[in-house]
């Protein structure tokens, strides 16, 4: 029983929920005139459509028909060239030709026109002369490319002359041709020599001594009293070990001018730097030297050689000959008196070593040499 209660409880709580409930009275539908999105969207139509039309209305008043038309009217030629129709010329003179009589009646009734009307004959003379138009197409449809800016006409073309040779143009002035003339410098003597010796030296720069020694030679054909050239080739001969070449060079200097006596003790050094001493001072005595500067070099090169040689007769007369010529050289007093001394003259030597002891230019073993053997020999 509990159960139906329950249940019996339950239906009533449900039937008071729905008589709580408010029920909505019911509304007729509104018209279609009342519907207020109706007439906001007319209205966004409307207004979209004139901004459309205006559009179009604009680039209708920039379009180059719409300029060459107004231009017209004011009887201002612009240089806009229209599509027009292609009529044979005597369509064109019979349509000048009305305008003409046309223009002779209403002269004779004196009338005028207000608003003349120009022919298009007139108009197209008007014109200037502008370039075609160019036929564009696009999507199978031809439309016509028109520039707005004026052209500026261009000269008439003078026809082409029917003869039967053509006509060649001739340049006013014919360009001459590029000549090329071939001169012979003649070198003189001066230049050949001076060529010869800048090449001799640049060779030699180069390591190149045999092609040096070739200009050398070459210098000396042309002018064997160059004397400088000579020595610089016995030079280079002798670095090339050629003793016998430069020998053979500076006796040929020698033979062709036998007062040099610098080629006989050039001579004499090549000799002495082979070893052959007894040679060197043979040479050196045949070349008979005296005490004068020009012999100078052979007399200390004598002195030399005959003092390592012990040749003391020899030393002495060359020794004697350099304190003549130099007597400040202490050198040449000691190589004296040692040259006596060592042939027992010793008086003559003490004379010697004091001169030389007297002298500056002395080093400190030969100043040593001189106070010691003065002293031994009782001076």
């Amino acid at each position: 029983m509990s159960v139906i209660n329950q249940m019996l409880k339950e239906l009533d709580e449900r039937k008071a929920t729905q008589g709580a409930i408010a029920v909505t009275p019911y509304q007729a539908p509104k018209a279609w005139y009342q519907n207020s999105g109706l007439w906001v969207g007319l209205a966004l139509g409307l207004g979209g459509g004139g901004l459309a039309f205006g559009w179009l209305a604009l680039s209708k008043l920039e379009s180059p028909q719409f300029i060459e038309t107004a231009s017209m009217s004011n009887k201002v030629p612009v240089a806009v060239i229209e599509q027009a129709e292609v009529r044979p010329s005597s369509a064109i003179d019979q349509t000048a030709s009305a305008d003409s009589k046309g223009e002779t009646a209403k002269a004779s009734t004196g009338e005028t026109d207000a608003n003349p009307v120009v022919s298009q004959a007139q108009v197209e003379q008007a014109k200037p002369k502008a370039e075609a138009p160019q036929i564009i197409e696009e999507n199978g449809i031809a439309a016509t490319s028109v520039e707005a800016e004026p052209v500026t006409a261009e000269p008439a073309k003078p026809e082409p002359s029917h003869s039967s040779k053509p006509q060649v143009s001739k340049p006013d002035s014919a360009k001459p041709e590029p000549s090329f003339e071939l001169v012979e410098v003649v070198l003189t003597k001066k230049d050949k020599i001076a060529r010869a010796i800048t090449s001799a030296e640049q060779w030699q720069q180069q390591g190149q001594f045999k092609k040096a020694a070739v200009d050398y030679r070459t210098a000396l054909k042309l002018d064997g009293s160059l004397h400088q050239v000579r020595k610089q080739l016995a030079a280079l001969l002798f670095g090339q070990n050629d003793i016998k070449g430069a020998l053979s060079v500076l006796q040929q200097g020698r033979t062709q001018y036998p007062q040099e006596i610098d080629f006989g003790v050039l001579q004499a050094r090549i000799l002495q730097q082979s070893d052959r001493m007894q040679d060197a001072m043979a040479l050196l005595q045949s070349l008979q030297l005296i005490a004068v500067p020009e012999h100078a070099k052979g007399l200390i090169l004598l002195s030399e050689i005959s003092q390592a040689e012990q040749e003391f007769v020899l030393a002495e007369s060359s020794y004697r000959s350099l304190s003549e010529l130099q007597p400040n050289v202490a050198k040449w007093w000691l190589g004296l008196g040692f040259a006596l001394d060592s042939q027992g003259e010793q008086g003559e030597a003490l004379l010697a070593y004091r001169r030389a002891l007297s002298t500056s230019g002395l080093s400190e073993n030969g100043r040593q040499f001189l106070t010691n053997r003065i002293a031994q020999l009782g001076g």
